[in-house]
């Protein structure tokens, strides 16, 4: 795997996970709406994938902007191997921002 590859793992693996989700939770429901004891349950429950496709939908489209600004050159980069930094936290030590190729902590 280059490294190209494992920045869009890093960045796309969240999408991924919520779309799994979205598919687990609705088989989940299909599976409460056959138990009459659960029955009650699934005008509820029918809301969760649709909540796990959204939350897909906005993380595939921040991962997407943020990778389309790291190659255009409008995004900060890590100095150590030059690619995209992740969004600014804020810890005991200051901000600091993490390289989502290498891993390496840079403060900000």
């Amino acid at each position: 795997m280059n490294r190209y590859s494992r920045i869009l793992l890093r960045a796309y693996l969240p999408a991924a996970l919520a779309l799994a989700c979205a598919v687990a939770l609705m088989w989940l429901t299909s599976l409460l709406g056959s138990i009459d004891a659960t029955r009650s349950w699934v005008p509820v429950a029918k809301w969760l994938p649709l909540l796990a496709l959204l939350a897909a939908l906005l993380s595939g489209t921040l991962a997407t902007w943020r990778t389309w600004r790291w190659q255009r050159g409008g995004a900060k980069v890590c100095a150590a191997c030059g690619g995209p930094l992740d969004s600014v936290h804020r810890g005991a030590d200051g901000p600091w921002q993490r390289c989502q190729s290498c891993g390496a902590v840079h403060g900000t």
